[in-house]
Order: C-alpha cells, then structure tokens, then sequence
C-alpha cells in the first residue's frame, strides 16, 4: 500500500499497485544508506516494435509505465525489447518525465499526460463529493465497462470488502 500526494493534487491517495521495480545505486553506494532516499527503476518488457499498428500498441503501453512510474515518483522505466519467441533483443532507459514528450512527438495523439492528470483529478473530485456523508464504514464499487464512456460510482451492500467465507475462517482461528 501507498499514501501518495502527488504535486500539486489536492488530495492524499491510499492505493495498491503491484510494481517490478529494482533499487539502484549510483557508481558508488553512499556511505549511510539510511540518509539517501533510494533510488528506483521501473522494469518492463515489450515486444519489439517492428510494424506500424505495433508501434501504436507500444506508445499506448507507454501511458501505462508513465502513469505507474509516475505516481510511485520513479524516475527511469527500463524496458526491455523482446522477439515473439520471448528472447531479449534489446533495453532502452527512459526518463519517466520524458514519456509523454515521446508520445506527442510521435504526432498520432494517442494519449497526452496533462489530459491524464487532469481526469484523474476531475475523477478524484467527483468521487469525493459523492461519498462525503455517507456514514463511516461505507464501501464502494468504482467501475468502468471497457467499451463505455462512463464510470460508476455504487456503494455495496455488504460491510466488508472481504467474503463472509474468509471472515468466518478468519474469526474462528
């Protein structure tokens, strides 16, 4: 789990996410480890982009590493560059800062990382002033069908996000 407000968001968020990441250091460690914040790259790995509809799945890709790296404040996405069979052709150290740049040059405007930013924070808004009141302890479902333009906000009906099958377990070990 992270508590993560990121500048200039308004807002702390509370989320999970499952990252490949590896620490790295410098040349040389720092003496005290302990006093230098540690330093982090996101790992991924993608096909090779060799036609031009690849080439358009891989930018789109792109928006997934920025935004994962982005809000856990990583600085560099490594990727490494596979052939069909899986085999390692290749690895390319990006800026994390520097993705949407690359996506806006490309010219095909798939995605653009302020209109990102922005949304989200539009969501976050909408989301805060919809659950403000509701008593303490209410669960909610955020949902988004793939092909709709819409996200739904619905509280549910159950007291725990947890199944009444593992709470039992859990209650009687």
């Amino acid at each position: 789990m992270l508590v993560y407000s990121p500048p200039p968001c308004a807002y702390h968020w509370l989320y999970s996410i499952k990252a490949k990441s590896a620490l790295v250091w410098d040349q040389n460690p720092p003496p005290d480890p302990l006093n230098k914040p540690p330093v982090y790259v996101e790992l991924k790995t993608s096909k090779t982009p060799r036609r031009p509809h690849e080439h358009v799945n891989f930018e789109r890709k792109m928006l997934r590493f920025w935004a994962q790296s982005f809000l856990l404040g990583i600085a560099k996405v490594v990727v490494g560059y596979r052939d069909n069979e899986g085999i390692l052709e290749g690895l390319e150290e990006i800026e994390t800062t520097s993705i949407p740049g690359i996506a806006k040059r490309s010219g095909r405007q798939l995605w653009d990382g302020k209109v990102s930013i922005d949304f989200t924070t539009t969501i976050l808004e909408w989301i805060k002033q919809t659950i403000e009141g509701a008593p303490e302890g209410t669960l909610w479902r955020i949902s988004h069908a793939p092909a709709s333009s819409t996200v739904d906000l619905s509280i549910l009906p159950q007291n725990s996000f947890l199944s009444s099958a593992f709470l039992e377990w859990r209650n009687n070990t």
